[in-house]
């Protein structure tokens, strides 16, 4: 886990290791419970279906930071992302801010294993993904807003 971000870690839920753990930690932030994670893989299976040509490279593996910004986009989220190596912040690409915008963290931690990591409320944020800026739809526009004042490096 990032330095820089452990004062701001409330707790850290470990996920069974089984080559799945990147769809149950989802499962479980979203409070599908993390043996539903068959579920998160069909969402997000779903929305890459709009997008027959990358269906291929995603089809088994939880692959960041390639699938953050479906799970941002699928479950109209900011997807928080914590490593040693690359820390990143995901935002919807189409859909509006919400009244109640929800945010969602996940560490990865060995450079093979995930796991759920809940915040502190006024915790910074890393950098939002930097291709959101560019190819996110107009309705998107209040995420920057609302997340990109709490970025850090």
């Amino acid at each position: 886990m990032p330095v820089e971000y452990q004062p701001y870690v409330v707790d850290i839920k470990n996920i069974m290791d089984d080559g799945h753990c990147g769809f149950r930690a989802v499962a479980g932030l979203m409070g599908f419970g993390e043996d539903d994670w068959a579920r998160v893989r069909q969402d997000l299976m779903n929305e890459l279906g709009k997008n027959p040509t990358l269906v291929g490279r995603y089809k088994h593996w939880f692959t960041l930071p390639y699938i953050g910004f479906l799970v941002a986009s699928v479950y109209n989220v900011a997807f928080i992302t914590l490593s040693r190596d690359m820390s990143l912040t995901f935002l919807p690409m189409h859909s509006a801010l919400p009244t109640s915008p929800k945010s969602i963290c996940m560490g990865m931690v060995n450079n093979n294993h995930f796991v759920q990591v809940y915040l502190a409320t006024d915790r910074p944020m890393p950098l939002v993904a930097s291709s959101w800026t560019t190819h996110h739809k107009r309705p998107a526009d209040g995420w920057g807003l609302a997340y990109g004042n709490r970025q850090i490096s």
